[in-house]
């Protein structure tokens, strides 16, 4: 047990801790990488949620309630991000830091389930489990990324957004805890977290990072960005 609880904090930190380092202080120097960066995590999110996300629960999971949970929450992302709206002035650097505050509750979200089946492959074959959290390892670099660089590009502390790409992980972290005591019955709570998380995380996607991205490149460079990161999310995916 003291092996897989060492191996459940390894994958469920390292990932997000290395993208959250990278969205600081590797790709906001400009405000044309800003945009680039933007646009690739725009791309790479969409990448995960329609090509991983979606696909690996619509088998599992009643059709109708991944629907209702989808337009969930994008609606409660929505209805944050207009409350959030209506409290600050919203200039350009802070609807870039709303932009990262806006993904890291939709990430929050995914976390909890992503924990979940972390533990439990670890605990139903150790080997498995080794194999699902290498995986997550990479998934979570781009997750990472997409909280702390739009704050760090909207002018937050770097040690603050990149506060938040940590904090994000204790999510995960209680995933884990909840998939270790209770795996055996948590498949409906993993799979409407997941598709509750895409509808955030959709919203997210075409209401704040895309828009963004348009403030620094032209929608041709945009076009080009989304294609590598939906490109590198196919990569991560398929290894």
């Amino acid at each position: 047990m003291k092996q897989i609880i060492i191996y459940n904090l390894f994958f469920a930190s390292f990932g997000t801790i290395l993208g959250g380092i990278l969205g600081c202080f590797a790709f906001t120097k400009t405000p044309k990488q800003i945009g680039y960066l933007l646009g690739y995590t725009a791309g790479i999110m969409l990448g995960l949620v329609c090509i991983d996300i979606l696909p690996s629960i619509i088998s599992e999971y009643s059709l109708f309630k991944i629907i209702i949970f989808l337009i969930l929450g994008a609606v409660l992302t929505y209805l944050i991000d207009k409350t959030v709206q209506e409290k600050i002035d919203i200039s350009l650097n802070n609807s870039l830091k709303l932009t990262g505050i806006l993904m890291f509750i939709g990430l929050c979200l995914h976390n909890i389930p992503e924990g979940i089946a972390l533990s439990s492959s670890l605990i139903f074959n150790q080997k498995m489990g080794i194999r699902v959290g290498i995986v997550m390892t990479l998934h979570d670099i781009p997750e990472g990324l997409a909280i702390s660089a739009p704050l760090s590009a909207g002018g937050t502390k770097k040690l603050k957004a990149l506060g938040f790409s940590f904090a994000s992980i204790l999510f995960t972290i209680c995933g884990v805890f909840i998939g270790m005591f209770a795996y055996k019955i948590m498949n409906d709570l993993i799979y409407a977290s997941l598709a509750l998380a895409s509808g955030a995380i959709i919203y997210i996607i075409y209401q704040d990072l895309i828009p963004q991205s348009l403030n620094y490149i032209n929608d041709t460079q945009l076009t080009v960005m989304i294609i590598v990161g939906l490109v590198t999310s196919l990569i991560i995916i398929s290894i």
